[in-house]
């Protein structure tokens, strides 16, 4: 559980709309007894669903540059998973899938 990155400037995706505090996110990695993992990013959304997004493999990543590469475009694109990046990392071997959930 963390912060969205700010390395890319101020971007107002990064607050919530109090503008001062910080959006979380949290990453979950999920390990099947067939071997099979799943990791999860749910990203902090207000009066709207969470957003969160699924990705496999079945070849082994670098799931921390994954996942930094995905929040800071995220950021970037004011809080859409960029269809650019997710194409690209599918062409690596990572199948994602977005999800819409709301908060408990």
């Amino acid at each position: 559980m963390d912060a969205l990155p700010k390395e890319v400037g101020e971007r107002k995706f990064t607050k919530i709309s109090d503008g001062i505090t910080k959006r979380g996110y949290v990453i979950a990695e999920v390990f099947m007894m067939n071997g099979r993992q799943f990791n999860i990013i749910e990203v902090e959304r207000e009066r709207r669903s969470l957003s969160t997004l699924i990705l496999s493999s079945l070849s082994r990543q670098d799931w921390d540059t994954i996942y930094n590469h995905l929040l800071m475009n995220l950021v970037n694109a004011s809080g859409t998973w960029s269809i650019k990046s997710l194409t690209y990392f599918e062409g690596q071997g990572v199948k994602a899938r977005i999800l819409l959930g709301k908060f408990l």
